[in-house]
């Protein structure tokens, strides 16, 4: 990785059976995908790239007692020099990235949740 961030993201959306329900081209899914980002913030703490930092953080919204759930988990990677410094220069853009994709996924597996619900559990 050269001056870039390794996003791991996974979203699972589970009945109360803990089935998955996501749908996606009525066939059902749970999401998952690693993304390279490059942003120039990664090239100024690369250095000689010898310490690799991640920062995983996850959300999960329901699940037990019979309900449906919804999680999310994004694991942040990133790559730079060996110094203390860097390091938690790293860990700190690494945590920011994580948040952000963990929001913006979180937000959208809650919507799939609903769809799944309106879908199947509302009278129309």
């Amino acid at each position: 990785m050269n001056g870039a961030a390794s996003i791991h993201v996974e979203v699972t959306v589970l009945d109360p059976s803990e089935q998955l329900i996501a749908e996606h081209d009525n066939e059902i899914v749970s999401y998952e995908r690693t993304a390279v980002i490059q942003k120039d913030k990664y090239k100024k703490i690369l250095g000689d790239s010898n310490a690799r930092v991640s920062v995983s953080f996850s959300e999960r919204m329901g699940g037990a007692y019979g309900y449906s759930s919804v999680s999310t988990n994004v694991t942040v990677t990133i790559n730079c020099n060996q110094d203390t410094n860097t390091i938690r220069k790293a860990q700190e853009m690494a945590f920011e990235e994580a948040v952000g994709f963990t929001e913006d996924c979180f937000g959208k597996a809650v919507h799939m949740l609903n769809a799944h619900l309106n879908r199947y559990y509302t009278d129309a």
